[in-house]
């Protein structure tokens, strides 16, 4: 189904267009960009961002770096209240995309993509800190214009690559920082829908980078564990008994280990010694 805009929207007009691309238009993916997200992002626009969410839409929100000439008592361009809810969509949908372009702008952008179709719209209304409610119909003079389908397209791909490269940043920033408990849990499906950008190479690249730092970490943590299994037994081994129980559970850490060996590469060295391990724990005298 093709879409059809109006090309000259007020406040008013637009606040209902965003209902109608939020609840009736079943698009892809919806794009906000504006400034500031604040109090009105909470009120008017969470509970259709959510629902687009739950429904399998892609969602992106954008806002901008604070402009270091700006004087004004304003701290942050995100209210706290909304950082909050923004924190839990990240949490909750990886289909959630929200970033800090990387330069100041003050332009106010709307794009709904649906298909082989990019709509974009492009005016003065603040669409996440701004909104028409119907028992507050504050009139500022805001317009919203449809701009021209390939112009669109062009700012989609540019917005596209902005997001790309600051999800890129981030993830290689995370990646470096972590531990290897936390490498082996650590995912970041959002940077994966920015393959087919300008930064494929580079987003492969760290795929890659990722997958090498797993396996790294894996064979870490499983000769951590084989040595600390062997430290703790060190005693049991000395006295040369151990309990029924304790036996069933000892067994029960070193079949865990054995099973990773290959898919780990464990090295040759450190899998004898998990062997040694076991012949020393399957010689002790049991004991109720």
């Amino acid at each position: 189904k093709r879409l059809h805009k109006r090309s000259l929207y007020d406040e008013m007009t637009f606040e209902a267009e965003l209902k109608t691309i939020f609840t009736e238009d079943n698009p892809d993916e919806i794009w906000l960009i504006s400034p500031w997200i604040g109090y009105f992002f909470v009120k008017c626009r969470l509970p259709m961002i959510k629902t687009a969410l739950e429904n399998g839409k892609k969602v992106f929100i954008a806002y901008s770096k604070k402009d270091p000439r700006d004087k004004s008592q304003r701290s942050e361009m995100v209210d706290p209240v909304a950082q909050r809810e923004i924190d839990k969509l990240i949490a909750s949908y990886p289909n959630f995309y929200c970033v800090e372009l990387t330069n100041c702008f003050h332009t106010k952008n709307v794009f709904e993509v649906k298909g082989d179709q990019c709509i974009m719209f492009s005016g003065s209304f603040n669409v996440l800190s701004f909104a028409i409610q119907e028992d507050n119909k504050v009139i500022r003079g805001e317009q919203m214009t449809f701009v021209h389908v390939k112009t669109a397209y062009k700012n989609y791909i540019s917005y596209r690559e902005e997001f790309a490269e600051v999800y890129l940043d981030k993830a290689k920033a995370q990646l470096s920082n972590l531990s290897s408990e936390d490498i082996v849990k650590y995912s970041e499906p959002r940077l994966k829908y920015f393959i087919d950008t300008a930064k494929a190479e580079k987003i492969k690249d760290f795929y890659d980078e990722l997958e090498l730092k797993k396996a790294l970490a894996h064979k870490e943590l499983w000769v951590s564990s084989s040595n600390s299994l062997k430290k703790a037994l060190g005693p049991t081994i000395a006295n040369g008994e151990i309990t029924r129980q304790d036996l069933n559970h000892v067994l029960g850490e070193i079949s865990k280990l054995e099973a990773k060996i290959d898919s780990y590469s464990i090295p040759e060295e450190a899998a004898n010694t998990l062997s040694v391990l076991k012949e020393k724990v399957m010689e002790l005298s049991v004991t109720k």
